[in-house]
C-alpha cells in the first residue's frame, strides 16, 4: 500500500510540473474573464469647449477561474478633453491589505492602472479606487469617485 501511495504521489507531481503535463492552465480549465465591472460618472463643465461633459470612473475585476484575480482602475473624459487624470487601485486579499497602485497624475484623456495578480482561496474580490481623480484648468469641478468591488 505504501508503494502504491508513493507512486501516485510521484505521478501527481509529474503531472503538475512537467512541461505540457495535465496542468489546469494547459488543458484550458483556467481562462481569464471579466468577473465584474463597476462604473460611475459625474458631470463637469468643460470651459475649453463651453459645454458639460462627463468624467467616467471604472473598476474591473478579472478572474482566471482557478483562484486568481487582478483589478483595473480606469478614468476618462467622455468628450476627449485632456486633464490631469489619476487611476488608482487598492487591493485586499481575504481581508489583508495587499497594497495600492497608482498611475500618478497624467495629462491625458484616459488612464488605466492595473494591480498585480493575487491568489484568492475561499474569499471574493476586494478592491477599490479610493484615490482616483481628475483635475484640470478646463474641467470644473475637480472630481473623484469611490468604487468598491467588495
Amino acid at each position: 500500500m505504501r508503494k502504491l501511495l508513493c507512486t501516485a504521489g510521484v505521478l501527481v507531481l509529474m503531472a503538475l510540473f512537467l512541461p505540457g503535463a495535465a496542468h489546469p492552465q494547459t488543458v484550458g480549465a483556467c481562462g481569464w474573464y471579466l468577473e465584474r465591472s463597476v462604473v460611475t460618472w459625474t458631470w463637469v463643465w468643460d470651459s475649453a469647449r463651453s459645454m458639460w461633459t462627463q468624467v467616467d470612473y471604472e473598476v474591473d475585476t478579472y478572474n482566471n477561474g482557478c483562484g486568481y484575480r487582478y483589478y483595473a482602475s480606469r478614468v476618462w473624459v467622455a468628450n476627449g478633453t485632456p486633464g490631469w487624470l489619476t487611476a488608482s487601485i487598492r487591493v485586499w486579499v481575504c481581508g489583508s491589505y495587499a497594497g495600492g497602485w497608482s498611475s500618478g497624475a497624467r495629462w491625458a484623456t484616459a488612464v488605466t492602472q492595473f494591480s498585480p495578480t493575487f491568489l484568492y482561496l475561499g474569499c471574493g474580490r476586494q478592491a477599490d479606487n479610493l484615490t482616483s481623480s481628475s483635475t484640470s484648468p478646463w474641467l470644473a469641478p475637480n472630481t473623484s469617485d469611490y468604487l468598491n468591488q467588495g
